[in-house]
């Protein structure tokens, strides 16, 4: 995110891994001729976490970003994805094939029956998530809160 470095003064940096990190910060004097006097430096501890939001309150920018970062799972398999982001990378066929095997089978639905689906939605959701984290760090799953539709309607609108 930003930091402020003074008045009006930021600096936006993209951390790649969550948690807390120690960082320098210096201050410098911008002199006429383009040169930098250094006046100071201190060390501070800067925590980085994602935010999940609802996905109608996304930001042009956030909801681009995760858009675009869908797109690259859509178009690049897996094993193509590992070899530029990692192996937290998956493409869309393997959650596809995950949730048909364990949420769509007529005979066993582990995912959808009883108490197993808020635990396997929920792992299901994260292992996409890192996916999207191994293209672009900033990226992250948006909900969905459906009970806004409930405001939306009432008796006379309805259908």
């Amino acid at each position: 995110g930003d930091v402020e470095m003074g008045p009006g003064k930021t600096v936006r940096y993209v951390f790649k891994q969550m948690g807390r990190h120690d960082i320098d910060v210096v201050k410098v004097e911008i002199l006429e001729d383009g040169s930098h006097r250094h006046l100071g430096m201190t060390k501070i501890e800067v925590t980085c976490k994602y935010v999940r939001r609802e996905i109608r309150t996304l930001s042009d920018i956030d909801r681009d970003l995760f858009l675009d970062t869908v797109g690259v799972l859509q178009n690049l398999p897996t094993e193509d994805g590992q070899v530029l982001y990692g192996s937290k990378y998956k493409d869309k066929d393997y959650f596809i094939k995950l949730h048909l095997l364990y949420g769509a089978n007529d005979d066993c639905d582990n995912w959808h029956e009883g108490a197993g689906f808020v635990g396997s939605h929920m792992a299901l959701t994260l292992e996409y998530e890192q996916s999207l984290q191994a293209v672009h760090p900033a990226a992250s799953v948006p909900y969905w809160d459906f009970t806004l539709e409930s405001t939306f309607y009432n008796e006379e609108n309805w259908r």
